[in-house]
């Protein structure tokens, strides 16, 4: 059976996703090999849940996150920093710092 791998990702709005966007560029000043961020591929997010599924449990799946997401439009989530951390040895990220909110935590252990 077939197996896909999946990342539930909360996106940050068009402000942080910018601020985002600026931090990897100017870090792909000195590392041209890094990531390359952007709004279309490669989206600055927060990682919610990864996981590996069956192909045909990928509509059940989606279904039932969509149902979740309704619940949860809107998220006050703070993040005291950014900053540049070791992905690996010959590579660098952009990372959020984020505090766990209860809202957060909850969203996590439902998804």
């Amino acid at each position: 059976m077939k197996r896909l791998a999946i990342n539930i990702v909360i996106l940050p709005p068009d402000s942080v996703m910018d601020l985002a966007l600026k931090w990897n560029a100017k870090l792909r000043e000195n590392e041209p090999a890094n990531i390359v961020l952007g709004k279309s591929q490669y989206l600055p997010h927060i990682s919610i849940a990864m996981g590996c599924i069956r192909a045909d449990q990928f509509a059940q799946i989606e279904s039932t996150l969509q149902t979740i997401a309704a619940k949860h439009r809107v998220l006050e989530i703070h993040m005291p920093q950014i900053r540049i951390v070791n992905a690996s040895s010959d590579r660098q990220i952009i990372a959020f710092d984020v505090n766990l909110s209860e809202e957060l935590n909850s969203l996590h252990e439902t998804i």
